[in-house]
């Protein structure tokens, strides 16, 4: 299904990462489909002209519309490149690459506030984490209890969080990490490399599990439903964008093509349902995980290429943002949603064929009451 809605909105300097935010439970906007988003990005050095921030928007389910920054956090002179949120949907930790100032850093901020949200810092020194270079990708484990960062000299660390107790370091382990993302269960981390060979990492016993026969990946993520454990990763031949999915033996099983363009993002939706991939081209493709069938293409979603892709917690919600300085909003037409609308149309012509069959009953019945009416006066 292809859609060109342009509900977008722009926020004035390139965006690189986003993620769906939680308010608290006890705000009554949360029950009026009223949700947050956080949005990162920037020009870099501050000669270029374009603020370096880090944005919350509001997102209204009614009028599908993210609204103005209701706060804005400046950052200097780093551009935020990465974001990884915490399944708290409150905490959250942004990569920032190297300047003249530092290697590149991490830094933990949170959302806050009740009625009046904002974002701050969190004044917290993350001993483990820093002087490790310039991090391409940073993510969460399912359940919070896991970090990791990739870098771009290829130094991988996953750390146990809150307590940054180190779990795995490996300086060496790839060439230059593109991309992370842990199995449901946490027991295994899939790291991709766009110049040398991708690998599945046992985190039990630290070491490689598996080396993935493809050169230069792009992004992946595991499967989140637990019915089909598999692991998604993206490719591109002939300059077309192509997802390859692997088996829990790590074996290739399938690939498909799926954009004329390289893939710039992709995500997963909680339940492991949807996928989604955001273009070179600015394009967003909505998928069955399943199948790996498009159910939903949005042509012209941003003006240049995608760089960031969440699902909101419900699943019903796709945040997108772009290195055109846009965000956006794309409603979820889920699988279930498509066979609940067939049943409805199939009850809806029941009840038509019920209603026309009764009254072609009503029709046949009385003109042979009036018949035998006519036959009586005529005696």
């Amino acid at each position: 299904m292809a859609s060109t809605s342009n509900k977008a909105r722009k926020f004035g300097t390139p965006l690189f990462c986003a993620a769906w935010a939680s308010a608290d439970s006890t705000d009554a906007s949360v029950a009026h489909g009223i949700s947050y988003a956080i949005c990162g990005g920037g020009g870099g050095d501050s000669s270029s002209g374009l603020r370096n921030t880090l944005v919350l928007a509001r997102y209204d389910a009614d009028s599908r519309e993210l609204s103005e920054p209701l706060d804005t956090l400046f950052t200097d002179d780093d551009t935020a490149c990465a974001m990884a949120m915490h399944p708290n949907r409150k905490e959250f930790i942004c990569s920032f690459p190297a300047t003249e100032r530092h290697n590149g850093k991490l830094r933990l901020l949170r959302l806050t506030g009740g009625k009046n949200l904002r974002l701050e810092n969190v004044e917290r020194e993350l001993k483990p984490l820093q002087d490790l270079g310039e991090q391409r990708t940073v993510k969460f484990s399912a359940d919070g209890k896991l970090f990791a960062v990739g870098g771009q000299d290829g130094h991988l660390k996953v750390l146990k969080w809150p307590s940054l107790e180190v779990v795995l370091d490996r300086s060496d382990a790839h060439r230059s990490i593109k991309d992370l993302d842990f199995s449901l269960d946490g027991s295994f981390l899939a790291a991709t490399d766009d110049v040398g060979p991708s690998r599945i990492w046992d985190l039990k016993t630290a070491s490689p599990a598996a080396a993935l026969p493809l050169n230069k990946a792009g992004f992946c993520c595991f499967s989140r439903d637990g019915a089909r454990p598999c692991l998604y990763v993206t490719s591109a031949e002939d300059f077309k964008g192509y997802i390859t999915t692997w088996n829990t033996k790590w074996k290739k099983v399938g690939s498909r093509k799926l954009a004329n363009e390289p893939i710039s993002a992709l995500t997963i939706s909680p339940d492991g349902k949807l996928l989604a991939i955001g273009s070179s081209e600015g394009e967003v493709f909505i998928l069955s995980a399943s199948k790996l069938s498009v159910l939903q293409r949005i042509k012209r979603a941003h003006m240049v290429f995608v760089t960031a892709l969440d699902f909101s917690p419900d699943n019903r919600a796709l945040l997108s943002v772009s290195g055109d300085s846009s965000a956006r909003v794309t409603p979820c037409q889920t699988p279930q949603g498509w066979r609940t609308v067939v049943i409805l149309w199939i009850i809806l012509i029941a009840l038509l064929l019920a209603l026309i069959l009764s009254r072609r009953g009503s029709l046949e019945f009385f003109p042979s009451a009036s018949t035998h009416s006519s036959e009586h006066d005529m005696i």
